[in-house]
Protein backbone atom coordinates (compact mmCIF):
# COMPACT_ATOMS: atom_id res chain seq x y z
CA UNK A 1 0.00 0.00 0.00
CA UNK A 2 1.31 3.45 -0.88
CA UNK A 3 2.08 5.46 2.24
CA UNK A 4 0.60 8.92 1.77
CA UNK A 5 2.47 11.52 3.81
CA UNK A 6 1.83 15.09 4.86
CA UNK A 7 4.73 17.54 4.94
CA UNK A 8 5.35 18.69 8.50
CA UNK A 9 3.40 15.85 10.13
CA UNK A 10 5.51 14.30 12.89
CA UNK A 11 3.59 11.02 12.61
CA UNK A 12 4.45 10.79 8.90
CA UNK A 13 8.08 11.38 9.87
CA UNK A 14 7.81 8.53 12.41
CA UNK A 15 6.27 6.16 9.83
CA UNK A 16 9.07 7.08 7.38
CA UNK A 17 11.62 6.26 10.13
CA UNK A 18 12.99 9.82 10.18
CA UNK A 19 12.05 10.38 13.85
CA UNK A 20 13.15 7.90 16.48
CA UNK A 21 10.45 6.41 18.70
CA UNK A 22 9.98 3.23 20.71
CA UNK A 23 7.79 1.14 18.43
CA UNK A 24 5.48 -1.21 20.34
CA UNK A 25 3.83 -2.87 17.33
CA UNK A 26 3.48 -2.37 13.60
CA UNK A 27 1.98 -4.05 10.61
CA UNK A 28 1.33 -2.97 7.03
CA UNK A 29 -1.53 -0.61 7.96
CA UNK A 30 -0.88 0.51 11.55
CA UNK A 31 1.86 1.53 13.95
CA UNK A 32 1.97 1.83 17.75
CA UNK A 33 4.64 3.69 19.67
CA UNK A 34 5.29 5.03 23.13
CA UNK A 35 4.27 8.67 23.51
CA UNK A 36 7.34 10.74 24.31
CA UNK A 37 5.22 12.79 26.74
CA UNK A 38 4.32 10.01 29.18
CA UNK A 39 1.29 11.21 31.14
CA UNK A 40 1.05 7.78 32.79
CA UNK A 41 3.22 4.69 32.29
CA UNK A 42 2.10 2.82 29.20
CA UNK A 43 0.87 5.91 27.33
CA UNK A 44 0.92 4.81 23.69
CA UNK A 45 -0.30 6.21 20.38
CA UNK A 46 -1.90 4.08 17.67
CA UNK A 47 -1.82 5.48 14.14
CA UNK A 48 -2.61 4.39 10.60
CA UNK A 49 0.57 4.28 8.50
CA UNK A 50 -1.18 6.41 5.89
CA UNK A 51 -1.70 10.08 6.74
CA UNK A 52 -5.36 10.74 7.54
CA UNK A 53 -6.81 13.69 9.44
CA UNK A 54 -9.28 11.68 11.53
CA UNK A 55 -11.63 8.67 11.63
CA UNK A 56 -13.92 10.21 9.00
CA UNK A 57 -11.23 9.51 6.38
CA UNK A 58 -10.67 5.84 7.27
CA UNK A 59 -11.58 3.24 4.67
CA UNK A 60 -13.00 -0.07 5.88
CA UNK A 61 -9.76 -2.06 5.73
CA UNK A 62 -7.66 0.55 7.54
CA UNK A 63 -10.43 1.13 10.09
CA UNK A 64 -10.65 -2.60 10.81
CA UNK A 65 -6.86 -2.87 11.10
CA UNK A 66 -6.74 0.12 13.42
CA UNK A 67 -9.38 -1.37 15.74
CA UNK A 68 -7.65 -4.77 15.75
CA UNK A 69 -4.37 -3.08 16.68
CA UNK A 70 -6.05 -1.00 19.38
CA UNK A 71 -7.59 -4.15 20.87
CA UNK A 72 -4.26 -5.99 20.83
CA UNK A 73 -2.28 -3.13 22.37
CA UNK A 74 -4.96 -2.38 24.97
CA UNK A 75 -4.67 -5.94 26.27
CA UNK A 76 -0.87 -5.72 26.34
CA UNK A 77 -0.73 -2.32 28.07
CA UNK A 78 -3.37 -3.40 30.57
CA UNK A 79 -1.36 -6.49 31.45
CA UNK A 80 2.04 -4.77 31.56
CA UNK A 81 1.24 -1.68 33.62
CA UNK A 82 -0.57 -1.56 36.97
CA UNK A 83 -3.85 0.30 36.48
CA UNK A 84 -7.41 0.76 37.65
CA UNK A 85 -8.59 1.10 34.07
CA UNK A 86 -7.61 2.38 30.65
CA UNK A 87 -8.62 5.41 28.60
CA UNK A 88 -8.81 5.39 24.82
CA UNK A 89 -9.43 8.63 22.96
CA UNK A 90 -9.56 10.08 19.48
CA UNK A 91 -9.77 13.87 19.23
CA UNK A 92 -10.34 15.70 15.99
CA UNK A 93 -11.44 19.01 14.60
CA UNK A 94 -10.46 22.57 15.37
CA UNK A 95 -11.90 22.44 18.90
CA UNK A 96 -9.62 19.58 20.00
CA UNK A 97 -6.81 21.96 21.09
CA UNK A 98 -4.40 20.38 18.63
CA UNK A 99 -1.77 22.07 16.51
CA UNK A 100 -1.53 19.24 13.96
CA UNK A 101 -4.26 17.00 12.63
CA UNK A 102 -3.03 13.46 12.02
CA UNK A 103 -5.34 10.57 12.82
CA UNK A 104 -4.26 8.92 16.07
CA UNK A 105 -5.76 7.12 19.01
CA UNK A 106 -4.24 7.56 22.45
CA UNK A 107 -4.19 4.81 25.05
CA UNK A 108 -3.43 5.65 28.65
CA UNK A 109 -3.57 3.83 31.98
CA UNK A 110 -5.60 5.27 34.85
Amino acid sequence: MEQVQDVGCVFCEIVADRVAVSVVFQDTLTMVFVDLRQFHPGHTLVIPRRHLRDVRELNDSTGAALMATISRVTRAVGAAFPNEGLSLWHSFGNTSNRTTFPCDDGLDTR
